[in-house]
This record gives structure tokens, C-alpha cells and sequence, in this order.
């Protein structure tokens, strides 16, 4: 054992050479050219570097230790090249400790511990040559002229809860790990730069990532975890170039992208914040203007991103950009101020899911897919204006959409509906709508010149007009039309076999007269009813309809619904109401078919061997009272034959619904 007071203090060469093992304390001062203390041959057991006072060395390191050994060091250490080398061992920078040289620590294949300062001041604060592992406490800095810590040619690991600050903060050389509970910070680079291997990232919550260009930069493949801030002061704040996955849910802020997978496709889930800050949207060069990239999430060769519920991802220019066959899942919000919200220029599919929102346009590529997913009700505005220049729209089964505003299907498109779809404004259809199998239920007016498709077991309501230039075509004798009022068919094309239905009150029903509620089947021609606008209506006709429910090939289509008193709201019915499965009643603004309503206890389809159904019709369309309950009033549609006092021929079957059969065009 060697305790040093003062040593060595011009030394040319070694101020203590240790040829083999040994153990070395020193409260004074060793100082000498080469190393200040210097271990050719020694382990990692045996030697033994414990320095509170100032080790000096003027040209190589102040402690080197050419083979193996342990370094505490509680005082100051000054090198040349560097303050201290460690081929194989562990070092540890006690609190109060400084060690310093151009590079400040130099290890091959070593384990060091910091709690003090580190400073390198030409080059790197700590190179980690080969494998190992490096540990910064909350109380460590570790400073960089170069690399705050570069991770070399093996794979190791950084867990830093202090300061890592350089030129670029950590640099990875051949993957490795870095565990972020502080702040790594590139001066004039990068936060974090791979250049080979895979690395992985994880910044925890509190910590802090930030590079004067790209927060983190990764060449070649890895995987990076968020809940902290990563930052790119001019550029970037993660850039993917050759592959890997981003797990956020913290924040990621970039001038021009706040993250951009660029070469190789890539994986994005985001439950927090990414976003660009960028302003300038157009530069000048060489008399040309190009325009600048600035965007939440670029995707330039593919890859998935998922912005799941409570994400945001945002930008002055493009929420997300994406030039590559990309699939992009949305339940958070996507923001383009300036431009779009998501711009899939390469393709791929847009999947929607119920709480998603979008500011600014959202943008396919002609052969972009729009899928509207998830279990919950949701709504989507904007389908043609909003969203625009998807090959496909499609509902998931399973899920239940409405279409709010007037929306647009363009030449060209197709919407696939595979659950419920629900439009409540105006639909302009030049394209082809498919129910298959499914339920669509139109409120409003439908027109183009496009075709809608019933596949068998499918049902499509209509509460509005359909304009003469429409094509209804069943695709199987299962699929099903309901013409509720004000379901106004202007003779559309129908072609094939298919089942359309109306609405009626079963017999008992009262409705709401100026001379108080009285039952329907007492009602006459010329009658008055009270409207839901206040109004006395006269009754232009009563259609009625006794119908055999045994002999009937599908009941369930004709046998009555009852709405028990009080199921709606308070007094509403005042009493049990009875409807077809098929009559609308008038909630929320919207007529809602009695059978959409049927949840086995309060609503329930009810088995009747025998039923009798009345309608009335106005002079115009209106809503009336029936058992205090607001539901609509009969409407020409071309299906008075369903009655028995319609003086037509009628229709033989007893559910109010007629078959037609035409014969396909040429």
C-alpha cells in the first residue's frame, strides 16, 4: 500500500508506477508528465486507486490503469489526453469529485459511476470504448466538448439522472441503451446521435432531452420510449432514418418535424404531445421558392402511426405528412393550422376511432383508404369537404357512426358499411355506397347520380328525399328499404329483389285531436289532429291493414312494438304505445324507427297472432301525437298498396313491404 501525501510534484514520466497489483490513497498532491498514477499489469480485485487530494498529469492521463483496477475518487484528477484511462475496471466520482482532461474519462470495457463533475475539454466527458456501463446520480455533470458520454464500438448502457452536456450530449456508436432521468443536452448538435447498431431510449417523466439540431438522431435502427421532453432547437425532435418505434406520452417538439421517420418504415404510438414549431413555410434558393417541411409527424417511407386517446399531434403547416404506404390510427387530435391535418400522399389507411379530432383538411391519395372504427358512437364531419380524395370509406362492423353536416361520396369513391351508419345532413352520392351487411339510416335528403348497395341482411332507412338519379340496387332478396316520413322517393332506380317497407299504428292508438285523444281506428277522413307545431291538420286519408301474424313468412317484420308508458320520459307514452317495427317516432330532432328502440324490458317486440295497422296522412308531411309520444304521419312513397282501402291491387305479403323486381340494364 502506497499513501501519498505529496508526490512526485515535476516528475518527467510516473508520479506512482504500479507494475502489478497494488493499492494507492492520496490526500496530497501527485503530479507528473506522463500519468500521475500509472498500473501496468494490475486486476480488478487488487488494484486499488482511492484519491481525495490532485493527481496531475501534464501529457497522457492522471490515473491510468493500462490492464485493471478500481478508481474512487473524492478530489481532483487533471490530464492531458485524459484525466482518467480504464482498460477494465470501475470508477467511481465520489460528490465532491472533478476529473478532467481532454477527454475526461476514457474507459474500454469498464463500469463508472459519477456523482461529481466530468469534464472534457477537447473532446468527450466520458468514452465508453467498449462495453460497460456509466451512471450519472441526480448530483453528476458531465460535460462535453464533443460527446457529453460516447458510447463506442460494443454495445453498452447510460442511466443518467443528472447533467450530460456536449457538443451533442450521448452519441451511440454501435447501439447500447441510455435510461434518462435528467438532462442530456447537444450544445451545437444533436440531444442524442446514433450512427450504427440499435439503440434504445427511454426518457422518464420530468427529463429532458434537447439538441441544438435533432433532439435524438438515430442513423440505423432503435427504439425510443417518451414521457419526458425531447427537443429539436432547429430541426427534428426524434429522426428515425433507418427504422425502429417511438412509444410517447410526453412531449416532442421540433422546428420542422416533431418526429420524422425517414428512410426505413416505422412504428409511432403517441399518447402526449408531438409537434412542430417551425414559421417559415417557404424558403428561396437559387431564385426558386420551395416549400419547407414543416410537420407534426412526417412519415417519408412508410410505417404505422397510432395517435391514441389523449395524443396530440400538431403543427403550423401539416399535422401529419405521410409519402410512404403508411396506416395512421387516430383517437387523439391532429392539428394543421396552416394546411392539413393529415396529408397521405403515399397512401395507405387513415383509421378513425371515436373521440378523434382533426383541424384543418384531411387529405388521401386517391388510393388512400378511410376506415371509421372502435365500439362506441362517434361522429364525423365533413366526409367531401373536410375529408377529401379517399378511394375507400369504410365503416368497421361493430361500429356506429353518424355523418354530421352535408357530406359528399365523389365519382370514384366507394363507402362500405359494415355496421351502422347513421347521416344526419344532406348526402350527395356519386359514387357507390355498399351496406353489407349492415344498417344505413339517411335523415336528410339524398342525391347524385351514384348507386347504393343492399347486400343481404342489410337495412337502409331513408328520412329524407331521394332524388329520381339515384340506383338502388339489391343485391340479395334479404336486403331491406324503410321509407320513413319525410322519406320522399323521387322514382330512384330500383334493380333487383328486395323488401320496402312502411310504418303504421297498431289499432287502440290514440292520437291527439282538438277534442282530445281519441283512437285511431275511430279516426275519419276530414278529421283534425293536433301537429307537433301546434297546428289543427285535417286527415287526408287512413290507410289500414289486418294482418294474420301465423301464416306470416317473417313476423318479426310485422309484429307490433310496444313502447310501455313512461319508457321515453316521464308521462311519455301516457300509455303503452304500439307501432309497427318500422314507425318512426319524432326524439332529439330525429325520427328513430319503434324497433331501434327494443331493449326487452321498457321496449319490446311483442307476439301477436293478429294485428291491425292504421296510418294517417295530411296534406303535407307532420309530425303528430300518438299516446302523448311525437311520431311521424303517413307519406306517399309508392306503397299505398300495402293498405286495403287503397283501391289497388294489394300487396300480398303482411309487413307492410313490397317486393320489386326489375331487370338489370344491359
Amino acid at each position: 500500500m502506497i499513501v501519498a501525501l505529496t508526490v512526485g510534484a515535476s516528475l518527467n514520466r510516473v508520479g506512482i508506477y504500479l507494475y502489478n497489483n497494488g493499492y494507492v490513497t492520496n490526500s496530497g498532491t501527485i503530479s507528473a508528465n506522463y500519468a500521475g498514477i500509472y498500473s501496468r499489469n494490475g486486476s480488478d480485485t487488487q488494484t486499488y486507486i482511492r484519491n481525495s487530494g490532485h493527481i496531475i498529469s501534464t501529457t497522457k492521463a492522471g490515473v491510468y490503469l493500462k490492464a485493471s483496477g478500481q478508481v474512487y475518487n473524492s478530489g481532483i484528477i487533471n490530464g492531458g489526453t485524459a484525466g482518467v484511462f480504464i482498460a477494465n475496471g470501475n470508477l467511481t466520482n465520489g460528490f465532491s469529485g472533478t476529473i478532467t482532461g481532454a477527454t475526461g474519462i476514457f474507459l474500454k470495457t469498464s463500469n463508472m459511476t459519477n456523482h461529481g463533475v466530468v469534464d472534457g475539454t477537447a473532446g468527450s466527458g466520458i468514452y465508453l470504448q467498449g462495453s460497460g456501463n456509466v451512471s450519472n446520480s441526480a448530483n453528476g455533470q458531465i460535460i462535453g466538448i464533443k460527446y457529453g458520454v460516447e458510447l463506442g464500438t460494443l454495445s453498452s448502457n447510460l442511466i443518467n439522472s443528472g447533467t450530460v452536456t456536449g457538443a451533442t450530449g450521448v452519441g451511440f456508436k454501435n447501439g447500447g441503451a441510455v435510461v434518462n432521468y435528467g438532462s442530456i443536452t447537444g450544445l451545437t448538435a444533436n440531444g442524442i446521435y446514433e450512427t450504427a447498431g440499435s439503440g434504445s431510449i427511454t426518457n422518464k417523466a420530468g427529463a429532458k432531452i434537447i439538441g441544438n439540431s435533432d433532439g435524438i438522431l438515430l442513423t440505423t435502427s432503435g427504439n425510443i420510449t417518451n414521457l419526458g421532453l425531447v427537443r429539436g432547437s432547429l430541426d427534428s425532435g426524434i429522426l428515425l432514418a433507418g427504422g425502429g418505434s417511438v412509444v410517447n406520452s410526453g412531449s416532442i417538439i421540433g422546428v420542422y418535424q416533431g418526429i420524422h421517420l425517414k428512410t426505413v418504415a416505422g412504428y409511432i404510438k403517441n399518447t402526449g404531445l408531438v409537434e412542430s414549431i417551425g414559421t417559415i413555410f417557404s424558403y428561396v434558393y437559387n431564385h426558386t421558392t420551395y416549400a419547407a417541411n414543416v410537420f407534426g409527424v412526417q412519415i417519408s417511407n412508410g410505417g404505422a402511426l397510432i395517435n391514441a386517446a389523449g395524443g396530440t399531434i400538431a403543427s403550423g403547416l401539416t399535422g401529419v405528412y405521410t409519402s410512404g404506404l403508411s396506416t395512421i390510427v387516430n383517437a387523439g387530435t391532429i392539428i394543421g393550422t396552416n394546411a392539413d391535418a393529415v396529408d397521405m400522399t403515399g397512401g395507405g389507411t387513415l383509421v378513425v376511432d371515436p373521440g378523434a379530432a382533426f383541424v384543418g383538411t384531411v387529405t388521401g391519395s386517391g388510393t388512400a383508404n378511410l376506415e371509421l372504427s372502435g365500439t362506441n358512437p362517434a361522429t364525423l364531419n365533413g366526409l367531401g369537404t373536410q375529408f377529401i380524395n379517399f378511394s375507400t370509406i369504410k365503416v368497421d362492423a361493430g361500429s356506429f357512426w353518424t355523418l354530421t353536416g352535408n357530406s359528399t361520396l365523389a365519382a370514384g369513391q366507394t363507402l362500405n358499411d359494415f355496421g351502422t351508419l347513421i347521416v344526419n345532413g344532406n348526402f350527395v352520392d356519386n359514387g357507390v355506397v355498399n351496406a353489407d351487411p349492415s344498417t344505413i339510416v339517411y335523415n336528410s335528403a339524398v342525391t347524385g347520380t351514384g348507386t347504393i348497395d343492399i347486400a343481404a341482411g342489410s337495412t337502409v332507412i331513408f328520412n329524407g328525399s331521394v332524388a329520381s338519379s339515384i340506383t338502388i340496387d339489391f343485391l340479395s332478396t334479404t336486403g331491406t328499404i324503410i321509407e320513413n316520413a319525410p322519406a320522399l322517393f323521387s322514382s330512384p332506380t330500383i334493380i333487383g329483389t328486395g323488401t320496402i317497407i312502411i310504418a303504421c299504428f297498431a289499432k287502440g292508438t290514440r292520437i291527439l285531436t282538438p277534442k282530445g285523444e281519441v283512437a285511431v281506428e275511430t279516426l275519419r277522413e276530414g278529421d283534425m289532429v293536433i301537429t307537433a307545431a301546434g297546428e289543427d291538420a285535417p286527415i287526408k286519408w287512413i290507410g289500414t291493414r289486418k294482418l294474420d301474424l301465423r301464416r306470416h313468412a317473417h313476423p318479426q317484420k310485422a309484429q307490433p312494438v310496444r313502447i310501455t308508458a313512461g319508457a321515453i320520459s316521464h308521462n311519455v307514452p301516457n300509455r303503452d304505445l304500439y307501432l309497427s317495427p318500422d314507425h318512426a317516432l319524432y326524439l332529439h330532432g330525429h325520427l328513430i324507427p319503434a324497433k331501434a328502440l327494443v331493449n326487452r324490458l321498457s321496449v319490446t317486440q311483442e307476439n301477436w297472432s293478429q294485428v291491425s295497422y292504421y296510418h294517417i296522412e295530411l296534406d303535407s308531411h307532420a309530425v303528430i301525437f300518438a299516446e302523448g309520444t311525437p311520431v311521424e304521419t303517413y307519406l306517399e312513397t309508392g306503397n299505398r298498396d300495402c293498405f286495403e282501402n287503397a283501391n289497388l291491387p294489394m300487396a300480398l305479403h303482411p309487413d307492410f313491404g313490397q317486393n320489386f323486381q326489375a331487370m338489370r340494364e344491359a
